[in-house]
């Protein structure tokens, strides 16, 4: 079975802290760039797209998010 490469690891690692920086930053260089192949200006754009459309959710899940992140870009073809 092929993985789409979104995995959360632990309790913590499940959701996202949208407002936090640091941990968008690992979205942005561990999700966006090595498993969907964008550049650090596409993968931000991606990201505030997915943000934005999450913005009523207080716990953000990491799959979720890296969905509509995708998504937002045009990438939903490199998860599967």
């Amino acid at each position: 079975m092929k993985c789409c490469g979104i995995e959360p690891l632990g309790a913590v690692s499940y959701l996202v802290p949208a407002t936090d920086a640091k941990g968008l930053a690992t979205i942005c260089s561990g999700f966006s760039t090595k498993k969907l192949g964008l550049t650090a200006e596409v993968a931000d754009a991606g990201i505030e797209a997915a943000a934005k459309k999450m913005k009523a959710t207080a716990r953000k899940s990491r799959v979720t998010f890296c969905y509509l992140l995708a998504e937002a870009i045009d990438t939903l073809n490199k998860l599967y």
